[in-house]
């Protein structure tokens, strides 16, 4: 009579292909739920953020070595609203992208320095054609002369100020204060101190979207679209409201919580004049 021998071996690989198919579901079900949790790289900036970008470093743009930090940056206390007769300088026909210089100029007229806008960028903003170190950020890229031209942000134009002041001997000092709650805005305004903030060209557009550039060094900026320069003429919190100087639109009115807003997405960029 013929016996059938068990084969001992079975229940090992049985015991093997379920441990296999433990790991794979296991390996499965980390990453499917990793993939649905984890944050969502392709976001390039968080307006509730102080480091909005890593383009755009907080401490370079603050740097106490060019002296961009406001005095008494502790009292934030304003009235609900409040309002400076800061006048509408138009930047076109000649400055079709020196907004920003525009702005400049504004506040310069109204503590009553009545420079043209084409010789304060001629004469006092740092300009180049090449993108390096420093693009945007200390100096405008291009010329504000040209529809081709980019911008700049509050270093530049804090620096053209004072330029400007220490040519003529003027005592007036220009500062920035970037990265700053919206509510310091109005505080510093309330105090008569004009105030030149970054905003939006576009007050319909909802999704901010960025040009890279690419420096002499290889590294590269990330230029926000539709960046705008003005002049704070007023504030009202009751009305939720600001009132702008706007080198192209003129004196206009516009929704705080809109204003607000593009002042964090487009890096918290100010300047005040003390």
């Amino acid at each position: 009579m013929n016996t059938k021998k068990h084969n001992s071996r079975a229940p090992l690989v049985m015991l093997f292909l379920s441990l296999i198919i433990l790991i794979t579901l296991f390996i499965y079900y980390f990453f499917n739920n990793y993939n649905n949790h984890k944050p969502d790289s392709s976001l390039s900036m968080s307006v509730d953020n102080i480091i909005e970008t890593s383009s755009v470093e907080p401490d370079y743009i603050k740097s106490a070595e060019n002296e961009y930090s406001i005095s008494s940056l502790d009292n934030t206390d304003y009235p609900d609203s409040f309002s400076l007769d800061i006048p509408y300088i138009s930047q076109y026909p000649q400055l079709p992208t020196g907004c920003e210089i525009t702005a400049l100029a504004e506040v310069l007229h109204y503590l009553g320095y009545n420079i043209d806008k084409e010789e304060l960028a001629r004469n006092y903003l740092d300009m180049k054609d090449i993108a390096t170190k420093g693009c945007f950020v200390e100096y405008f890229w291009g010329s504000p002369w040209k529809s081709s031209g980019s911008g700049c942000f509050a270093p530049a134009i804090a620096n053209a100020a004072n330029a400007f002041f220490k040519a003529n001997d003027i005592r007036h000092s220009a500062y920035i204060m970037s990265y700053q709650p919206p509510e310091m805005l109005y505080a510093q305004l309330a105090k008569g101190h004009p105030v030149i903030v970054w905003t939006c060209f576009d007050y319909n557009v909802t999704e901010i979207k960025y040009n890279e550039v690419v420096l002499d060094d290889g590294t590269v900026f990330t230029w926000p679209r539709n960046e705008h320069c003005v002049a704070l003429a007023g504030y009202d919190i009751v009305k939720r409201t600001v009132t702008l100087a706007d080198p192209t639109y003129g004196i206009v009115e516009r929704d705080m919580d809109k204003f607000e807003d593009y002042y964090k997405r487009y890096y918290y960029q100010a300047v005040v004049i003390e």
